[in-house]
């Protein structure tokens, strides 16, 4: 199954594994993947306030990964970036295509639920 992934959601996963375990800071993987530094802090912020990264002050400071890259699935990283995962309003009452578009929507997500370091 081919899914189309946001600009956004590509650069974060791209981000991600250009961090090699050190503290990163955003110029040297904005300059490593050819970027906008400007682009690369926006994602970067969104990957931080879900906590799939963190800063690191200091001369030597950067980002870095909470978890190893093997931990993180693209899920997390599409769910960061593009805004969250839809989910039915309590007590909605579906209807059958609903259903099987909710079935639909499933089958994506456990899809996408793979660490980044095997797409």
């Amino acid at each position: 199954m081919l899914i189309n992934m946001t600009v956004g959601t590509q650069l974060g996963i791209k981000a991600l594994l250009s961090m090699d375990g050190t503290p990163k800071a955003n110029k040297n993987i904005a300059r490593d993947l050819g970027v906008s530094s400007d682009h690369l802090s926006k994602v970067l912020q969104l990957l931080k306030r879900h906590r799939i990264i963190r800063a690191v002050r200091g001369p030597r400071g950067g980002y870095r990964m909470v978890k190893p890259a093997s931990e993180i699935t693209v899920v997390e990283v599409m769910s960061a970036v593009e805004g969250g995962i839809l989910t039915e309003p309590e007590g909605h009452e579906l209807h059958p295509i609903e259903r099987f578009l909710g079935s639909l929507h499933n089958d994506i997500w456990t899809k996408l639920a793979v660490p980044i370091t095997e797409i």
